[in-house]
C-alpha cells in the first residue's frame, strides 16, 4: 500500500515482475480479510446458537451475504489476474472492467 501510495509502483522504472508481485500480495492479503470476517461470523453464529433459543434473527445474515459477494468479487479478481499474467489480456486486467463491472453489479 505504501508503493501505491508513493506513486512508486506505476513509475517508468517499475518493472513488471513488481507489479505482479503487488498484485499478488493485494490479492493474498483482501484474501486473509475476508477468510478472517467469515471465520468470525461463524465463530458468533455459534456463540448466538448458545446463548439464545430462538436465534433466527440474530445471525447478522446481511454481513455473511455481503461477505460471500466480497470472496466471490476476490474470485473473479484473481482470475482476471490469472489471465492478465497468462498475457491473453493485456496488463493490469485486475482492475479492469470485469472487476469495475462486477463491483458495480454488486452495489446494486
Amino acid at each position: 500500500m505504501i508503493l501505491v501510495l508513493s506513486g512508486q509502483l506505476y513509475n517508468q522504472d517499475t518493472t513488471y515482475f513488481t507489479v505482479k508481485m503487488i498484485s499478488l500480495v493485494k490479492l493474498a492479503s483482501m484474501l486473509v480479510y475476508i477468510l478472517a470476517v467469515v471465520l468470525l461470523l461463524l465463530k458468533y453464529r455459534k456463540h448466538v446458537e448458545d446463548i439464545f433459543s430462538n436465534a433466527e434473527k440474530k445471525y447478522l445474515d446481511w454481513l455473511w451475504l455481503l461477505s460471500l459477494a466480497l470472496l466471490a468479487l476476490w474470485v473473479i479478481a484473481f482470475g482476471s489476474t490469472v489471465i492478465g499474467w497468462a498475457g491473453t489480456v493485456s496488463p493490469p486486467v485486475g482492475d479492469g472492467p470485469v472487476l469495475k463491472f462486477s463491483a458495480d453489479f454488486l452495489l446494486c
